[in-house]
């Protein structure tokens, strides 16, 4: 099922492709939105035991072929700066395989985080539309059973612990074939491609769909 997972400037968190959905905030605060011209977004910022949960009674969040999952985020400063205990990383877990990226140079800036798999199961990570790290998996991407996106690190306290995220996407579906980091977003995602739609000729009978063209 694809979402997109934003904030109102309450900290109140919505998706706006899913509107059966039912999203619970369970401590994650607010911070300045990705895009200052945004004057009723907020950016999300996920703390110590903070997360966001869909209520959805028939949520699915399984994508079997080529799906595209992608944010912004930054690390805000922790108090005892970056950590030499582990690494800060980003990576994709699927049931039977890890596909994972050490940063290298951690810094509190905003940057674009996407993973990628095409119809040939190449799976893809890009930090600001630049290939960090690839592999090939036809494993079922299933966010509600054994599959996991990770950002950040495990040590408390250090810069890459807590995480400010926004404008999450997961959609079913390729969004980029190449890297594109020369053409990174300038904006919120324009979802409409994504909305599934509905077309009846009353005189006919017929129905047509419309979806994402993937």
């Amino acid at each position: 099922m694809n979402t997109n997972i934003r904030f109102e400037r309450i900290s109140n968190p919505y998706d706006v492709i899913n509107s059966k959905a039912k999203l619970l905030n369970f401590g994650v605060k607010q911070d300045t939105a990705k895009w200052s011209s945004s004057l009723t977004n907020v950016s999300g910022k996920f703390v110590h035991n903070s997360y966001v949960v869909n209520g959805q009674i028939d949520l699915s969040m399984a994508f079997n072929g080529s799906f595209t999952a992608t944010f912004w985020a930054k690390f805000p400063t922790g108090g005892l700066g970056i950590s030499d205990l582990t690494d800060t990383v980003f990576a994709v877990i699927l049931p039977d395989t890890t596909i994972s990226y050490t940063i290298q140079s951690v810094d509190t800036n905003w940057h674009y985080y996407t993973i990628t798999r095409d119809s040939s199961d190449n799976v893809v990570l890009r930090i600001d539309g630049e290939t960090v790290a690839s592999g090939t998996s036809s494993e079922p991407f299933n966010l509600m059973n054994d599959s996991y996106i990770v950002l950040g690190n495990r040590q408390r306290h250090y810069t890459g612990y807590d995480v400010i995220a926004d404008d999450i996407l997961i959609v079913d579906g390729l969004l980029w074939k190449q890297d594109f980091d020369t053409n990174l977003p300038t904006d919120y995602i324009d979802l409409g491609e994504f909305r599934k739609y509905l077309y009846i000729i009353v005189s006919t009978g017929e129905v047509w769909g419309y979806s994402q063209d993937s």
